[in-house]
């Protein structure tokens, strides 16, 4: 019959308290127990957190100790994620729209709103927007964002945000600036009447070149879905639209004769003009705008949002 060797220092079986568990002897880089290790041991990481813990479970390979669950950051309260970049504006939705207090520029850029909800959401709250085609600008519901978010134009920019939602009216905005249908300048993220995710450019106003890009991919599925956005002027109008950490539509807008720098109200969940022609019937959840930047790609900062972790 197969016996179990309690060596002291390894296995601490003795009762402390009145709680029954197994104990596993602390160790950390500075103090390593147990003093002689060997493969499949365990011990209770004290030099590190993790979960909000102020330990960590590790087991020895043979070689090292590695951690069972690693170290998780929490970002999506973080205005500096990804790491290295400055957001200009984060909204969380919890409550509003304002701009996060953990943003250098909190107090400023903060959205208005009007008829919204913050309901249960991809992180804590969201905003949750309750479609419809009224075209009265003074009801319904409605966020927007003074354009000086953009520091005075959107020749170099991107999005990310999370959205959930169903059945839509025909070119309903997620985020934008400009018209869905690229009459005046500016840009726009949008769902179409089929669900599909699309999104259009335009630099000089009505009749001037634009740009509109997008696939049949359906993501009015009441599911969550990540989609961020890069524009780069100074780069042939290089953009790519991404969603669920793919690139979903990319190309130049060569034909630009200037940036997409608009007069209107960066707009989320409804039309340019503030109208209720085209409302979102869904939610929209930690929007972060990058004034300036580009985001890398897939496999880089569009991958680290799409793995954001709540706070």
């Amino acid at each position: 019959m197969a016996t179990t060797k309690v060596i002291p220092g390894v296995l601490d079986l003795n009762q402390a308290s009145s709680s029954t568990g197994l104990r596993m002897p602390k160790g950390s880089s500075a103090y390593a127990a147990p003093p002689t290790v060997a493969e499949g041991m365990m011990r209770n990481e004290v030099g590190q957190t993790s979960n909000g813990s102020a330990s960590c479970m590790q087991h020895y390979n043979g070689t090292d100790w590695k951690n069972f669950v690693n170290t998780v950051a929490r970002t999506t309260c973080d205005c500096s994620y990804p790491s290295s970049i400055a957001n200009t504006a984060l909204y969380q939705m919890e409550t509003n729209a304002d701009n996060s207090s953990t943003c250098a520029t909190s107090g400023s850029y903060n959205g208005t709103q009007r008829g919204m909800t913050y309901t249960a959401g991809k992180f804590g709250n969201a905003a949750t927007f309750g479609g419809g085609t009224d075209s009265n600008a003074s009801t319904g519901s409605q966020i927007y964002i003074d354009n000086s978010v953009w520091g005075g134009n959107t020749s170099t920019f991107s999005v990310s945000l999370w959205f959930k939602g169903s059945t839509t009216p025909s070119e309903t905005p997620l985020i934008g600036n400009g018209s869905t249908i690229g009459s005046t300048i500016g840009f726009a993220i949008y769902t179409t009447a089929n669900g599909n995710l699309n999104g259009s450019l335009c630099s000089t106003g009505s009749g001037g070149p634009q740009v509109f890009f997008g696939n049949t991919t359906n993501i009015s599925d009441n599911q969550w879905h990540h989609i961020a956005f890069t524009f780069d002027n100074s780069n042939s109008g290089a953009y790519v639209l991404y969603l669920d950490n793919q690139s979903h539509a990319s190309g130049t807008t060569a034909a630009f004769t200037g940036n997409p720098t608009p007069t209107f109200d960066t707009y989320i969940g409804n039309r340019w003009n503030r109208n209720e022609n085209g409302v979102i019937n869904g939610q929209i959840d930690q929007l972060r705008i990058f004034a300036n930047t580009i985001l890398t790609g897939v496999g880089g900062q569009v991958t680290d949002l799409f793995n954001e972790v709540a706070c």
